[in-house]
């Protein structure tokens, strides 16, 4: 895997409650909107929606 490259501030979602308002998430390392903070496990996947 390759590292990420910084994805630039104003285009990134700023926490997860952004990206389920957005319709997406899970968000993917790559995609847009992600940011390194998005995902507390760094495991390149970020902002799952919850189990109901």
């Amino acid at each position: 895997m390759t590292p990420s490259m910084p994805v630039p501030a104003k285009s990134a979602y700023k926490n997860c409650s952004q990206v389920t308002a957005a319709g997406k998430g899970p968000i993917r390392r790559g995609e847009p909107g992600w940011a390194d903070w998005l995902d507390h496990d760094g495991d390149g996947v970020a902002c799952f929606p919850r189990k109901r």
